[in-house]
């Protein structure tokens, strides 16, 4: 009870503060500038919501271009956790309000990137740089009412640049710690009719061990990446227009046999190839009334592990994975009015595994769902429904989603309260596998609520947000050791408070702080603790700019939290740990800059996952050329 009990003493005192202050002072305050997200599967429907879990990081805005990978953008955001195993370029998976990795839905301009050959479906964060970017849009919570499967925890989805204005080339370099080296050309360019952007990089780092080096493992492990990236806008007619986006990632990664004492591993190698496309059709009827698109995304995604016999390890591993998909999509945005908005469509889905270890398997799903959103004055709500099926095996879902909000103008307060469900199929490796699949899998199910509060002061000089959210997840597919199969057994519950604020001194400067509490976060089934999930996580921003300088402060402090011990898997508790990281900038002419970042100011000693090794105090440096 006792977060209800903060919740509604914040609201009273809040509306009580609003009737003492006279109108017109500036600790009236106003009501905040509604955060626009803009969604591919859900374009409009999106913008129109209120709800405190949505946010949109602008990457130029807020000075974020410096930054070299989404994982760097992503840490400082409340409720999401990396973890990172070895450095650049390995395994980065990401939990968005403590659910599991493969919870949460990957979009890159509304391509699904989930790779359907990792076992679970989850998408890997490694390879995923911040080149081209434009914005990340954070939608938290149960979202398969229009986004479907994979949403059970929420949804990350990056949007790439579009072309603007005159031909803009772009080049970048930078150079750093750990042999670090990155090489980026590209060009930005649009009128009213087209716009293009297009970017090509190369990174390259000779890293260090994988495995950590206080364990006795000093063989580095580098990395290696080709990134292309590019976005093509056209108007066709006065109704019609088009968007092409095409993106290839080919990257090569040394690793260590695994984590802990003796893991070093001096040739194994993985390999990781990514091809994402999309083809997207809009046009308008009624007075632009209407909206309706056709969508058809293609993703591919080959890893190849290979690992050959040496002195310090026997281990031979010769192996690829291969996942391809293919989605079709249909979806109606339409709005009489302000006050109304409709959304309605549908969605078919092909999917293919291919592996060395097994032979090809195919999976077919549709969809179809509908959503509305109605407001009156201050008050809004919104109520969809959408129907899945998975067509081999047996997996079929109906899920719902309903928000209720009310703005007190008078104050700048804004409340709402959401309740939705989600659901995921089983992956091909779940249903197929021919030592642990199983064909008549359900799907993984999720019912979860919120309640929030988003309060702006002193004509929006300070902003804060309180959420507190309550997930209960059932047939979460896990492993039956008597039977050697997957089977759907678990279950858990994960309930919490998310707490951020932000103070914008001026247009320039600001200050941010973040706070996130598990309540409770465990496998219900068994009554344990989930895995590399903190109990309490602090992350803080001071950003100012000076003229052409510019200066922004990171913090993040993670608590103790459950793992398993990299050598015998025995599940150990992990020490809290704090880092601080600095980044300058100095604006030159014509938008271009030259930046430096320093990382781990404090060289602290940690580990995001046991045994494995994370960067000391390391120092970047580059140069971004707009011209």
């Amino acid at each position: 009870m006792q977060p209800f009990i903060i919740f509604f003493i914040y609201v009273l005192s809040i509306e009580v503060f609003a009737e003492l202050v006279p109108e017109g002072s500036p600790e009236s305050g106003a009501v905040p500038k509604q955060v626009i997200v803009v969604s591919a599967k859900a374009l409009d429907f999106q913008s129109k919501g209120q709800n405190v879990s949505y946010k949109k990081i602008d990457i130029k805005k807020q000075n974020l271009e410096i930054k070299p990978t989404v994982v760097d953008v992503l840490r400082v955001e409340p409720g999401l956790e990396v973890f990172n195993q070895g450095g650049p370029g390995k395994v980065s998976k990401l939990f968005l309000r403590g659910t599991n990795s493969e919870h949460t839905l990957v979009l890159i301009d509304g391509i699904e990137v989930n790779d359907s050959s990792s076992p679970g479906r989850a998408f890997d964060f490694a390879h995923t740089d911040l080149n081209n970017i434009e914005s990340i849009e954070v939608i938290k919570g149960p979202q398969s009412v229009a986004y479907g499967s994979d949403a059970l925890g929420g949804v990350i989805h990056i949007k790439t640049m579009e072309g603007k204005g005159k031909f803009q080339p772009r080049l970048l370099t930078e150079v750093g710690s750990f042999g670090s080296r990155k090489l980026s050309v590209g060009a930005l360019q649009g009128d009213s009719k087209n716009k293009y952007s297009v970017l090509l990089s190369y990174r390259q780092a000779d890293g260090f061990s994988s495995a950590n080096e206080k364990d006795g493992n000093h063989e580095k492990d580098g990395y290696e990446q080709i990134d292309f990236s590019s976005k093509w806008n056209s108007r066709l007619s006065e109704s019609i227009s088009s968007e092409v986006v095409v993106k290839f990632v080919d990257a090569k990664n040394e690793l260590d046999r695994n984590g802990g004492s003796g893991a070093d591993d001096p040739n194994s190698e993985e390999g990781a190839r990514q091809f994402f496309a999309k083809l997207e059709l809009s046009t308008f009827f009624w007075s632009d009334q209407l909206e309706s698109k056709i969508l058809l995304n293609y993703s591919k995604t080959h890893r190849k592990n290979k690992n050959l016999p040496d002195p310090i390890s026997s281990l031979f591993q010769d192996d690829f994975f291969q996942g391809e998909g293919v989605k079709l999509q249909w979806l109606n945005n339409y709005s009489r009015n302000p006050s109304l908005f409709l959304q309605w469509g549908g969605d078919y889905e092909l999917e293919e595994v291919s592996s060395n270890q097994f032979s090809s398997r195919k999976a077919r799903s549709f969809a179809g769902f509908f959503q509305v959103k109605k407001q009156w004055n201050s008050l809004y709500s919104s109520l969809g429904l959408r129907y899945g099926r998975q067509i081999e095996g047996s997996a079929q879902a109906i899920t719902y989603q309903s928000e209720l909000g009310y703005n007190f103008v008078s104050s700048g307060t804004k409340i709402s309260a959401s309740l939705s469900s989600g659901f995921k199929n089983p992956s091909l490796s779940q249903l197929y596998h021919p030592t642990t699949g199983k064909t008549t899998l359900d799907p993984e199910e999720v019912v979860g609520w919120e309640v929030g509060v988003e309060q702006s002061l002193w004509e929006n000089h300070v902003e804060s947000r309180w959420v507190y959210f309550d997930n209960d997840f059932k047939n979460l597919i896990s492993f039956d050791s008597m039977t050697t199969k997957s089977i759907n057994l678990g279950e858990s519950r994960i309930r919490g408070l998310e707490w951020s604020h932000q103070f914008f001194y001026n247009k320039e400067t600001y200050f941010s702080w973040a706070y996130s509490h598990f309540f409770e976060i465990k496998n219900t089934a068994n009554n344990t603790k989930l895995i590399r999930r903190p109990r309490n996580t602090w992350k803080g921003t001071i950003a100012s700019k000076w003229k052409r300088v510019g200066v922004q402060i990171n913090y993040r402090y993670v608590g103790q939290r459950d793992d398993f011990q990299a050598v015998d898997f025995q599940k150990v508790q992990a020490p809290s740990y704090e880092v601080f990281d600095l980044s300058l900038d100095y604006k030159l002419k014509g938008g271009s800059q030259f930046y430096m970042r320093f990382n781990n100011l404090l060289n602290t000693n940690y580990e995001e996952v046991d045994g494995f090794g994370t960067p000391g105090f390391s120092v970047f440096s580059g140069v971004q050329w707009v011209m």
